[in-house]
């Protein structure tokens, strides 16, 4: 039978008084015994953003510097060379620009289906959606597809050509509990075995792989099925045109706390007002009707005499500011086209011209 909800928001809000203090000087294993041994619960620890490197002030970016705080100061900026004027973006201020979405009694579509892609046990890096699922009886297994951004897993640059990244996972639903800000759980978290991609490349892919729910709040991989199957969130059959009222579910600056961000989309330009930053590659945009429309991808022009320093999350970070976001059109047609497309992850797949393709859409994503 399928654990409450009600019962598990009342467990999550009440649990924290039994995690001995001992626990913050433990390494990562014996946490993790400690709490699954008291709070049987609460997933994980610490949401601060990991340590990672930041990408170039080409690629990523807020919108607008409204809620951001001018210093009255010049600033040396390192990635555009030369003297800006200095904004700073602090915890209270990164929360305004991009809300928390924390767990609720009631499941929450489409945020639940949403998840933080990351190097295996290791550094966050992007945000994807859950699209499909599937349950094998004989093994008890899920295999899931979801979608993102290519660029999630392979980049290009003229010294070093084509690399493709491996090792990597999905964790699905990581979001804060309820009363603790310093707490997050997450529903499962599954391997990823394949990367489809189209054979006209484009910023977009179809990941796959083994999904194994948290034993913590399902009973079994049956029971998170059984719940799931019938709230994927859906793929529009056709693209609108003009301006529509879009949202966004993502994981800005890498942080382990998902976050909503709601705008405006230009479908005949492919951008989007709402504020972004590295970890919110590949999020997926949705209409009103909460079905998926595009994939966020990178920034659209910024201007090169200001610059945000985002402090007080794990580091200080150099963050340009910009005026809009690009997306990717994503429809059932992009949906057929990336299942019968290639495999990023079988190099048998990749010839010499086909990776120069795959190069080329990476690289011009930035070139819109």
């Amino acid at each position: 039978m399928k654990k409450s909800k009600i019962a598990i928001i009342s467990m999550i809000s009440t649990c924290y008084f039994f995690i001995p203090l001992s626990v913050s000087a433990m390494n990562d294993e014996e946490q993790g015994a400690v709490l699954k041994q008291k709070s049987k619960l609460v997933e994980e620890d610490d949401i601060n953003r990991q340590s990672q490197s930041f990408l170039s002030a080409e690629q990523e970016g807020f919108i607008g510097s409204a809620h951001l705080v001018k210093s009255g100061s010049k600033y040396h900026s390192e990635k555009l060379k030369k003297e800006v004027d200095l904004y700073i973006c602090d915890n209270n201020i990164f929360n305004t620009i991009f809300p928390i979405v924390k767990y609720t009694e009631e499941s929450s579509w489409p945020s639940d289906c949403v998840g933080q892609i990351q190097v295996t046990g290791g550094d966050t890096s992007a945000s994807g959606t859950l699209i499909s699922i599937s349950y094998d009886e004989s093994n008890k297994s899920i295999t899931f597809k979801c979608v993102t951004a290519l660029h999630v897993f392979a980049s290009f640059d003229t010294k070093n050509g084509l690399s493709i990244r491996h090792n990597r996972e999905f964790v699905l639903g990581r979001k804060e509990a309820p009363s603790n800000t310093n707490k997050v759980y997450n529903l499962g978290v599954s391997s990823i075995d394949k990367v489809l991609i189209q054979k006209e490349p484009r910023d977009l892919c179809i990941f796959e792989g083994n999904f194994k729910p948290s034993s913590r709040l399902f009973e079994s991989s049956k029971t998170f099925y059984d719940q799931f199957k019938n709230n994927i969130p859906k793929i529009v059959e056709s693209q609108e045109k003009g301006k529509i009222v879009a949202s966004m579910y993502h994981y800005p600056f890498g942080i382990k706390s998902q976050r909503n961000n709601t705008g405006i989309a230009d479908l005949d330009n492919k951008t989007h007002s709402m504020d972004s930053i590295y970890g919110s590659s590949g999020a997926s945009i949705f209409n009103e009707k909460n079905e998926i429309f595009s994939i966020h991808t990178a920034h659209d022009a910024f201007d090169k005499t200001k610059i945000a320093i985002v402090k007080g999350m794990g580091a200080t970070e150099e963050v340009p500011i910009v005026s809009s976001n690009l997306f990717e059109l994503f429809s059932m047609k992009e949906y057929s086209d990336l299942i019968g497309g290639v495999n990023l992850y079988d190099n048998s797949q990749l010839t010499v011209e086909f990776k120069t393709k795959i190069g080329k859409a990476v690289e011009n994503r930035l070139l819109k």
